[in-house]
């Protein structure tokens, strides 16, 4: 509930339009995107006691129908530790967006990315704005039928912006794409949809980063062979690459909605809780759903459906390994304790080598004075190897060789000087370590 300004339609005028997909920060402030036609503009936020306050007035940066940082904020998305906030911003009834430099000859200029430092913003409309990248219609893949931004400037959240790790993912009308805030150059599309019979088209509502790290979304349509109606769309995946650039990201269609089992026009998806090894992902369709409902050029029958989607989490091998004690004196031994899950074929390595049960204790009596690091390797489910090491440290005995006590005089086999007991002392005193390793994750749908 807003209490602050008393009339905030007078206040803001048309800025003041709810549009997109809001952001939530850590402190319970709403920010979200606002305007209306040709004009009104403005990104706000809202606090949790209900004071509104306008962060950027779009308009105020134009130059003449020229906006340079974007028209109108359709998806937003705060990164907590970094303390800001992305927005992406459509071009509606405007001459461009965005840095008209940075897009290709014969090219224009469709939508932009930004970015606020949420530690200096002003509440007069007149915040600083950084602008992240300005998208174009060929190069980027906008150049979808009867659309003229790469963003759908309406109310309907269809677009999604996310962070994985160093990385924004985000959907505009045709792609699903990615780009690193720091490196201008990383920009690139993950996929064009639309282009192959089967494949969704139009993506639509939130992406959601499920718990084995791979990306979920789905689209509005499904791509039909040359003739028919489109159908009712899909459920997709992105596999998120290992390479440092990540283009080894892989797309895939993973469902396709029948209009009358599973509904038809989904809008997006949300995570549920994982149980045990299953994480649920909970979506929704805004027309089908019963049996006889059929879609049509621009829509379908029915009302629409709630869905869930079971997704298998992978069996990470684990791997606990100690050393009691961990530090010792030539010729005293340690124990070494070791328990294994979700791996088997196990073996000790270099000064400990043999074949080693998945669950044990052994005695081990080094036999040189220096620094052991004892390795378990094991195999796990995909017959990959895992591991984890202790460190044990072996001190020289007193008498700098058997370690038998004598220090070679009649003063009472060194139990005088107190360097056993000091020792022993040390040794009872140290610390059990258990190191865990975690292994690359595996799933199936």
């Amino acid at each position: 509930m807003i209490t602050s300004p008393e009339n905030p339609a007078e206040e803001y005028g048309s800025d003041l339009r709810p549009r997109g997909v809001p952001a939530l920060d850590a402190q319970g402030n709403l920010y979200f995107g606002g305007g209306g036609g040709s004009s009104g503009n403005g990104l706000f936020r809202l606090s949790p006691e209900g004071q509104l306050v306008e962060l950027v007035d779009f308009d105020n940066h134009t130059e003449g129908r020229y906006y340079p940082l974007g028209q109108r904020p359709i998806a937003l998305l705060i990164d907590q530790e970094e303390n800001v906030l992305y927005g992406l911003a459509g071009r509606d009834q405007s001459d461009g967006v965005g840095d008209s430099e940075a897009i290709p000859a014969d090219d224009e200029s469709m939508g932009t990315l930004f970015s606020i430092d949420l530690a200096n913003v002003e509440t007069d409309g007149s915040t600083t704005v950084t602008l992240l990248r300005t998208f174009a219609r060929e190069a980027d893949g906008c150049s979808a039928a009867s659309v003229d931004s790469c963003f759908h400037g309406s109310h309907t959240a269809q677009h999604a912006l996310l962070r994985v790790g160093a990385w924004l993912y985000g959907t505009s009308f045709n792609t699903i794409w990615r780009f690193q805030p720091d490196d201008s150059d990383s920009f690139a599309v993950v996929h064009a949809f639309g282009e192959e019979v089967g494949d969704g088209r139009v993506p639509w509502g939130p992406l959601v980063l499920a718990a084995d790290g791979n990306l979920y979304g789905t689209t509005r349509r499904t791509v039909a062979e040359a003739g028919a109606v489109e159908g009712a769309g899909v459920l997709f995946r992105v596999r998120i690459g290992q390479a440092d650039d990540r283009s080894d990201d892989e797309y895939e269609v993973l469902h396709v909605f029948d209009v009358e089992a599973d509904g038809a026009l989904p809008a997006g998806l949300s995570a549920g809780a994982v149980d045990g090894t299953v994480q649920t992902l909970y979506g929704a369709t805004s027309r089908g759903g019963q049996a006889g409902n059929t879609v049509s050029a621009n829509d379908a029958d029915g009302f629409g459906t709630l869905f869930a989607v079971d997704i298998d989490l992978p069996v990470l091998a684990e791997i606990e390994i100690s050393a009691d004690p961990q530090t010792l004196t030539l010729g005293e031994s340690t124990t070494l304790t070791w328990s294994v899950r979700n791996a088997n074929n196990c073996s000790g390595e270099d000064d400990w080598a043999g074949v080693k049960a998945t669950e044990g204790s052994e005695t081990y009596t080094p036999s040189v004075d220096r620094e052991y690091v004892l390795t378990l390797a094991c195999m796990d489910a995909n017959d990959e190897r895992v591991e984890a090491s202790v460190t044990v440290t072996v001190e020289p005995a007193e008498d700098g060789g058997d370690g038998d006590g004598d220090n070679g005089d009649d003063s009472g086999g060194g139990s005088s000087s107190g360097g056993g007991g000091g020792a022993l002392s040390l040794l009872w005193l140290s610390a059990l370590v258990l190191l865990t390793v975690r292994h690359r994750r595996r799933f199936s749908l």
